[in-house]
């Protein structure tokens, strides 16, 4: 499962996990969910940036992440992630989320998905 940018989430598409707000752990929209058009909106006022949604692999969302970059620039920053985390336990699940979060920031940044082009 991979966490898709809500303005790619579509009606139709079911939520992987729960939609919980972190501040007071209100839970937003329950795991299963097969999403509408209230829910999108519901989404974008309580400010959710991304959501997980069936069917769509983590392999899947870091290459939407790296659209319009070239594969020697995504290679590159695959291979700073990994030197960042190579004494870190790599294996472990907790370390590969760690180590997915990061790739998935850079890639966006680098390709100026999140506002900050380099």
């Amino acid at each position: 499962m991979g966490a898709v940018p809500l303005d790619e989430v579509r009606s139709g598409m079911v939520l992987e996990g729960d939609v919980v707000v972190v501040a007071d752990a209100r839970l937003l929209l329950a795991q299963g969910v097969t999403l509408t058009e209230a829910h999108l909106t519901l989404l974008r006022m309580w400010g959710v940036a991304e959501v997980e949604v069936c069917g769509v692999s983590r392999s899947e969302v870091l290459d939407r992440a790296a659209r319009g970059l070239d594969a020697d620039r995504r290679k590159a920053l695959e291979a700073q992630v990994g030197e960042l985390f190579r004494h870190a336990g790599q294996g472990h699940p907790a370390v590969d989320e760690l180590m997915y979060l990061t790739l998935l920031r850079r890639l966006r940044r680098e390709a100026g998905a999140d506002g900050h082009p380099r």
